[in-house]
C-alpha cells in the first residue's frame, strides 16, 4: 500500500489570526513519510521565516544528527538545518571525510573548483549526503566549460550548440587571441580567472596589449556588445538549477532567481571600457557604486536588483513574452550538463559508494542580447546563498534552500533511529505508518546490481525506443524500483523548482549522450506513460514496494582466495542461497 501524505487531515485546525492580513501559516511535522511502503520517512525542513511551522519541534534526540559547514558558513545553511532538527558543527571542512559515519555536509570553500576533486568521495560513508559531484569542475571551471562545449559544437555544430561566447585560454591560446584582435579590432573582451568568481579578476579589454602578462591561465571571453537594456541598464539572470542524480540524470531548476543590474548607463564608447560599472553586473563588484539602489520588494521591478518574477512582469508590460527566452534557458541547463555529463557520470560511477551521498546547486549566469537571445556567461559550482533578512536575497534563497533539502531527501542516520525511534515518535506524535522504521536504509540507496537487475540490462542493451517502450516498464526489476522510488519522492516535493530531465521530451536530447544507457531508457519510458498520469505511475511503484522488490539486493561477501579457504569453505561457497534470505526484512 502506499501513502497519502494530506496534512490537513492530520493537522489540527490552527486558531484564527487576530489580525485577519496576516497569512495563516501552514503546520507539518519534522518528519515527512515517503510516498511508498517500506521506504523509511524524511526529514521534512520549512524555510526560515517562512510560510511553515512545526506541530511540534524536532525532538532533541533529532539534535545528534550533525551539519557539518565550513568555519564562516551561509546562514540560509545552517539556520535552516538547525531549524529542522540538526547540529550545526563548524569544521575545517575538507578534513571531514574520514571522520563523519552519518548526517550532512555543506561544502561551499571556492577550491571545489579546481581542476581536480578537491573531496575525497570514495571516503564518505554510504549515511553522509554532501552538495558535491565528482568531476563539477568540467562545468564550474571556465576554461573546462568551454572545452566540453566546443567539443559538444565540433561534433553536432552551431546551430544547436551556439548559446558561450568564444573563449580563449591564456597562455595556450595566446597567438591565436593576438590574431583574432588583430582582425576584429571593435571587438571588446572580458579577461577573468578560470577558477574564481564574484567578479574577481574580471576585466574589460580591447587590446592585446591591456592582457597581463602572466604565465598563470586566464580565460579571454568575447564580449557581447548589443545588450538588452532596461533604464538604459546592462543586466544578467542568476538561474538557480538543482542536480540529485549523474546515473541516472535528475536536474530540476527554479522557478524564481536573480536579475541584476549594472549601475552606470550602458555605452560601448572605449574610453569607459575600464568603467567595471558600465560593464559588468556582478553584484559584489556594483555594490560598491555610489549609484547601487537596494530594493527590498521582491514584487516590484525597482533598484539594482530584482526577483526573476519582477523581469517577468516588467517583460509582460513592455510586451514581451517570457515562455521563450525561459524555453532557451531551459534547452542551455541540459546541453551543458550534456557536455560534461561523460566526466560527471564516470567521477560518480568510480568515486561514490552510495545513490545517496550527492546533490548540488547550481548558479547559472544568463545574459540576454537586443534580440533577447539568451547566452551562457559561466556556470557557479558554489552560487552564493548568503541573504541578509528581509531582502530580495532572502526572499529568493530562504524557501529555495529548504525545497532544496527536501528534494535531496534527508533520513534520519541509522544509529540515531536505532537509540531514539520510540522517543522520536512519541514525542512528534503522528501515528502514520510511514514513519516505521525511521533510520537510513542503505539497500534502498545501493549501486550493486543483483543478478535480476543484470540479466534485465542487458536485455535492453541494444533496444531502440520503440522496443524499450513497448516493455521495459512490464515487469520491474529491484533496480528499477528503487530509481522510481527516489525521483517520486523527490518530484513530490517540487514547489518552485521543477523537473527538468528527465521528462516526457528529453529523450530528444539523447543524440548527445555518449551512450544511451540502461536507465536512461527506464527513466524515459516511466515519463512517456506517467508522465501526466504521476498518480497511476506510484501505484504501480508501490505494488513492487508492498513486496519489498527494492530491498532485494546483492549480497557482498569478503573475498578469499581459493588457496586460503578449507574444503568446508569451497563446498559451501558453491551452495546457492535461498531467495527468502535475499529479501529485506
Amino acid at each position: 500500500m502506499g501513502f497519502d501524505v494530506d496534512y490537513d487531515d492530520e493537522l489540527s485546525d490552527g486558531e484564527e489570526s487576530e489580525c485577519n492580513h496576516e497569512p495563516e501559516l501552514m503546520k507539518v511535522y519534522p518528519l515527512r513519510p515517503s510516498l511508498f511502503s517500506n521506504v523509511p520517512p524524511y526529514v521534512q525542513f520549512i524555510p526560515v521565516n517562512g510560510s511553515y511551522v512545526f506541530e511540534v519541534d524536532p525532538p532533541e534526540e533529532m539534535r545528534e544528527m550533525l551539519w557539518m559547514v565550513p568555519t564562516a558558513p551561509w546562514y540560509t545553511i545552517s539556520n535552516c538545518a538547525d531549524l529542522n532538527g540538526f547540529t550545526i558543527s563548524e569544521t575545517r571542512i575538507r578534513q571531514f571525510e574520514g571522520n563523519i559515519r552519518s548526517g550532512a555536509i555543506w561544502d561551499s570553500l571556492p577550491i571545489t573548483e579546481k581542476n581536480t576533486d578537491s573531496v575525497e568521495f570514495k571516503k564518505l560513508n554510504e549515511m553522509v549526503k554532501i552538495n558535491q559531484f565528482p568531476a563539477m569542475h568540467e562545468l564550474g571551471r571556465k576554461d573546462r566549460l568551454f572545452h566540453n562545449y566546443a567539443a559538444m559544437r565540433k561534433k553536432f555544430g552551431k546551430q544547436e550548440f551556439n548559446f558561450l561566447p568564444l573563449t580563449y585560454m591564456l597562455p595556450t591560446d595566446k597567438k591565436k587571441i593576438a590574431k583574432h584582435m588583430a582582425m576584429n579590432r571593435d571587438n571588446f573582451w572580458i579577461i577573468k580567472p578560470p577558477n574564481l568568481f564574484c567578479g574577481m579578476g574580471i576585466k574589460v579589454i580591447n587590446s592585446f596589449k591591456d592582457i597581463p602578462n602572466k604565465k598563470s591561465q586566464l580565460c579571454v571571453q568575447s564580449y557581447i556588445k548589443n545588450p538588452f537594456l532596461i533604464n538604459n541598464l546592462k543586466f544578467d539572470l542568476r538561474v538557480y538549477v538543482l542536480v540529485t542524480s549523474v546515473v541516472p540524470l535528475r536536474v530540476y531548476i527554479y522557478d524564481e532567481g536573480l536579475t541584476r543590474f549594472a549601475t552606470e548607463e550602458y555605452t560601448n564608447d572605449p574610453e569607459e571600457i575600464s568603467n567595471n560599472f558600465i560593464h559588468l553586473t556582478n553584484f559584489s563588484i556594483n555594490k560598491e557604486s555610489d549609484k547601487f539602489v537596494d530594493n527590498s520588494n521582491p514584487e516590484e521591478p525597482e533598484g539594482s536588483k530584482w526577483t526573476l518574477t519582477s523581469l517577468w512582469n516588467y517583460f509582460k508590460s513592455i510586451g514581451i513574452e517570457k515562455e521563450p527566452i525561459w524555453k532557451e534557458i531551459k534547452d542551455i541547463v541540459i546541453k551543458s550538463i550534456l557536455s560534461a555529463h561523460g566526466y560527471l557520470k564516470t567521477g560518480f560511477k568510480e568515486n561514490c559508494s552510495s545513490l545517496y551521498s550527492c546533490y548540488k546547486i547550481l548558479g547559472y549566469d544568463i545574459f540576454l542580447d537586443a534580440d533577447l537571445k539568451a547566452h551562457l556567461i559561466e556556470i557557479n559550482t558554489i552560487p552564493s546563498l548568503a541573504a541578509k533578512s528581509d531582502t530580495i536575497d532572502s526572499y529568493v534563497k530562504n524557501p529555495l534552500v529548504a525545497e532544496m533539502f527536501n528534494i535531496a531527501g534527508f533520513h534520519i542516520p541509522k544509529q540515531v533511529a536505532f537509540k531514539h525511534q520510540a522517543a522520536i515518535l512519541e514525542k512528534i506524535g503522528w501515528d502514520h505508518p510511514g514513519l516505521k522504521p525511521l533510520g537510513h536504509e542503505k539497500r534502498l540507496y545501493t549501486k550493486a546490481l543483483n543478478g535480476e537487475d543484470i540479466e534485465k540490462q542487458e536485455e535492453y542493451e541494444d533496444c531502440d525506443r520503440e522496443e524499450y517502450l513497448d516493455s521495459i516498464l512490464e515487469e520491474l526489476s529491484p533496480y528499477d524500483v528503487r530509481q522510481l522510488i527516489i525521483m517520486e519522492d523527490e518530484v513530490s516535493q517540487t514547489k518552485l523548482f521543477s523537473k527538468l530531465w528527465p521528462t516526457s521530451e528529453t529523450f530528444e536530447y539523447f543524440p548527445y549522450l555518449e551512450e544511451t544507457s540502461y536507465c536512461e531508457k527506464l527513466m524515459d519510458a516511466y515519463e512517456y506513460y506517467y508522465g501526466d498520469h504521476r498518480d497511476e505511475g506510484r501505484e504501480l511503484i508501490n505494488q513492487y514496494c508492498d513486496m519489498k522488490t527494492h530491498l532485494r539486493v546483492k549480497i557482498e561477501h569478503p573475498k578469499q582466495d581459493d588457496a586460503e579457504q578449507t574444503p568446508q569453505q569451497k563446498q559451501l561457497s558453491k551452495l546457492s542461497i535461498p531467495s527468502v534470505f535475499l529479501t529485506g526484512e
